[in-house]
């Protein structure tokens, strides 16, 4: 009897496992439109070079 109880059990299980997956498979084909697309990044431009002044030795 219990071998019995043991498979409805089982295929119970089963069942409720594959409504699960088609209801998750559900949500993630409706969220699939509503993805952002990634934002083009510009070029940031060079930092400015500083040049060391020359200094002048005086004697």
């Amino acid at each position: 009897m219990s071998e019995t109880n043991n498979d409805s059990f089982n295929a119970k299980m089963i069942a409720e496992i594959k409504k699960m997956q088609a209801e998750l498979n559900e949500l993630k084909n409706s969220k699939e439109p509503t993805k952002k697309t990634a934002k083009k990044r510009v070029a940031k431009k060079p930092a400015k070079k500083t040049t060391k002044k020359d200094t002048v030795r005086r004697k």
